[in-house]
């Protein structure tokens, strides 16, 4: 399920199927535990920020995989390998830290950017 955050839980609950591996992508939730427990939870998160319209290279993104079933890791493992790019098992408190260092070089670059903007704009564009 690639979905906001919020609406993890409420569409894990609304499917209309038990005992199959469901996974949600993000890295900034709790986990495994935020799909519902009639399905066989995981995560296949990949370590990288998405936008509308950059192309991107999935053999230059690490994937992180999580699951609660043992039998399900070579599914998502073939799965996360086919995308072409690193894997990496984590678990769900590894992948918010990961997480979180992601969002914190990705933004703070775009925030030192920005800057950097401003500092060549406030000479009148001469530099």
């Amino acid at each position: 399920m690639a979905v906001s955050d919020d609406a993890i839980a409420e569409l894990s609950e609304q499917l209309p199927f038990e005992d199959r591996v469901v996974v949600h992508t993000s890295g900034g939730v709790g986990g495994v535990y935020d799909l519902d427990k009639k399905h066989r939870r995981g995560v296949l998160y990949p370590l990288q920020s998405f936008t509308k319209g950059a192309e991107l290279d999935f053999a230059n993104v690490p994937m992180c995989i999580e699951t609660i079933y043992k039998d399900s890791y070579p599914m998502l493992k073939e799965l996360a390998l086919s995308l072409g790019g690193p894997i990496q098992k984590v678990n769900s408190d590894q992948r918010r830290v990961l997480h979180l260092a992601a969002v914190f070089v990705n933004n703070f670059t775009n925030q030192l950017y920005r800057i950097g903007h401003e500092i060549t704009e406030s000479e009148g564009g001469r530099v």
